[in-house]
């Protein structure tokens, strides 16, 4: 079945906090405004990004499953699980683009540590790290870089479908962001060991 349109939040649910610095909002607007020009290009391609028109903090990406390769684990088990699609939630920081956004998946959900996919969707790669990020990387990049990421995975199980997610809610963000901060906190150790092992 076709998926629905993400669901509405009211204003209780969001968990956004403050309005975004000027800096980022003006990189985001910049992004959305690419966005919509090429709209049906990314539609075309199976790619599809939501936002709220008032706030800029939390953005939604959703990977529909037939634009991921059939051959691969990850599109395998999508289709065994009659999974339609892959969403992720894009939280901006107040310091974005210099630090990169956060990104959990909301849908489906995940064995743990199948296909870089962690607690409550966290995500285990490098380019979410301040070692691996780009500033000049957008975010419709980033995603195309991280379902690349997940394809390229030959480990991995879908546990369950999650129909119709919020891209706007809040729930299972505060495990995710635990997750995320252990994982930041294992690349920045790695890097100094490397650094230490060159030296």
């Amino acid at each position: 079945p076709a998926p629905t349109a993400p669901a509405a939040s009211t204003s209780n649910d969001t968990g956004t906090g403050p309005d975004l610095p000027v800096r980022a909002l003006r990189r985001l607007m910049k992004e959305r405004k690419m966005l919509e020009s090429c709209s049906e290009e990314l539609k075309t391609s199976g790619l599809l990004f939501f936002w709220k028109d008032t706030q800029h903090r939390v953005w939604g990406a959703r990977v529909m499953t037939d634009s991921i390769d059939p051959s691969s684990r990850l599109g395998t088990q999508l289709r065994a699980k009659s999974v339609p699609s892959v969403d992720f939630e894009i939280f901006i920081p107040d310091e974005y683009p210099v630090k990169p956004p956060k990104v959990r998946v909301i849908r489906p959900e995940f064995r743990d540590s199948s296909f870089w996919v962690l607690t409550k969707g966290a995500l285990c790669l490098e380019i979410l790290t301040l070692q691996g990020w780009s500033p000049a990387m957008s975010l419709d990049q980033l995603v195309r870089h991280i379902v690349a990421m997940m394809v390229m995975s030959p480990h991995g199980e879908v546990a369950r479908d999650v129909p119709s997610p919020s891209f706007f809610g809040c729930t299972g963000r505060d495990a995710s962001f635990k997750a995320m901060t252990m994982v930041e906190k294992l690349h920045k150790d790695w890097g100094h060991t490397k650094a230490n092992l060159s030296s």
